[in-house]
């Protein structure tokens, strides 16, 4: 078939741009466009990487220097409890790591990663459109699939062998084919601003009054990132270079609302202000203003993420829960795989069997769910 590419990949964010870097490096020859829709990305939540998604960075796409110089190493994670609102910090129940982490991890300004993987994907060889609205999609299975975009001040049309869905939550294709289903039976919201002025975790200030509490850990507490819990709710604790820090909270919304007030990262402020251990690390806080979201319904899933020409990656296929912060992981495994499946695709080889396995493992393995 006379195709204008190999591979079209809707958007160009972590999971389309490394789906779109491995693929080059498997099969440098494959033409590869990218349609990407904002001129430049935003801040987005998913900051923090658990060791499976840092080894795929690491290991496999080669950033080590990259994470080294302009993201923070991240030293695992801490849960904090308390009983009472009136409860001093130091009698709360603390649990992490005492020492160093000895696997990498990091906490990431995902508008700079993100950047940094496109333009690596870019620097490949890869074509991008960008800023690009996807205007229609028609998906012909073997006979090519039709993807029309506004760029350049007009409209244009790419017909390729393949299309990979890396939308995030936008979801197109399983909204486009009717795979989209919510996950009713674990109602999470969240709620997330960045901070600035948020008090030092590890501050001399804090060795003055609580000597037990500091010489308990020999690792740094503020590179971590830091949880709070009570019923029905958690929230996230996250730095980012530069001193700003991310804080959300995630909420089961049959058991907890958040109070009342002005705007909404005010009232998520004032939530965390009521707990002990939020009230010593955010008493002089401040939400930065024009940067606090929310969503509701966080778990979804798609009944079929891949199929002949097709194949979603990242949030695009699936999202469950953020504790632990397998986000990124499941970008990882998914764009790795599809990646993988494509150069295969690509020197002749039947990958029916790979596309069954993938839709088996990908929508068992995000339909999982742990109530709060």
């Amino acid at each position: 078939m006379n195709f204008d590419y190999d591979v079209v990949i809707i958007g160009g964010a972590f999971s389309g741009a490394a789906t779109a870097l491995m693929l080059k490096r498997k099969r440098p020859e494959a033409r590869v466009l990218i349609i990407e829709k904002t001129a430049a990305f935003d801040r987005k939540v998913g900051e923090s990487t658990t060791e499976v998604s840092s080894c795929y960075m690491t290991r496999v796409l080669g950033l080590t220097h990259y994470l080294g110089h302009h993201q923070l190493a991240k030293q695992g994670l801490r849960l904090w409890f308390s009983n009472q609102p009136d409860q001093r910090f130091d009698d709360c129940v603390e649990i992490g790591t005492r020492y160093q982490s000895r696997l990498p991890g990091f906490q990431v300004d995902r508008a700079k990663l993100d950047s940094h993987m496109l333009d690596l994907a870019v620097q490949a060889g890869c074509e991008l459109w960008r800023p690009a609205k996807v205007t229609n999609l028609e998906l012909n299975n073997d006979n090519g699939q039709n993807v029309s975009a506004t760029f350049d001040g007009g409209e244009r049309t790419a017909r390729a062998r393949w299309v990979i869905d890396a939308t995030g939550r936008a979801t197109m294709l399983a909204r486009k084919l009717g795979h989209l289903r919510p996950n009713t039976e674990h109602p999470i919201n969240a709620v997330w601003a960045r901070f600035t002025g948020v008090k030092e975790w590890d501050s001399y200030e804090w060795r003055e009054r609580f000597p037990g509490y500091a010489n308990g850990c020999l690792t740094a507490r503020e590179w971590a990132t830091n949880h709070l819990f009570g019923r029905g709710w958690w929230v996230w604790i996250i730095p980012l270079q530069g001193g700003d820090v991310s804080a959300g909270i995630v909420y089961d919304n049959r058991i907890f609302k958040l109070p009342e007030g002005r705007s909404l990262g005010q009232r998520m402020h004032d939530h965390i202000l009521s707990n002990p251990i939020g009230r010593e690390i955010f008493g002089g806080a401040r939400v930065i203003e024009g940067d606090v979201h929310a969503l509701s319904m966080l778990p979804y899933h798609s009944e079929k993420v891949c199929g002949d020409g097709w194949a979603a990656v990242g949030d695009a296929a699936g999202f469950i829960d953020p504790l632990y912060s397998p986000g990124l992981d499941f970008c990882s495994y998914t764009s790795y795989y599809v990646a993988d499946l494509l150069a295969r695709n690509l020197t002749g080889e039947d990958v029916t069997e790979r596309l069954r396995h993938y839709n088996c493992t990908k929508t068992n393995t995000i339909t999982w769910a742990t109530p709060i």
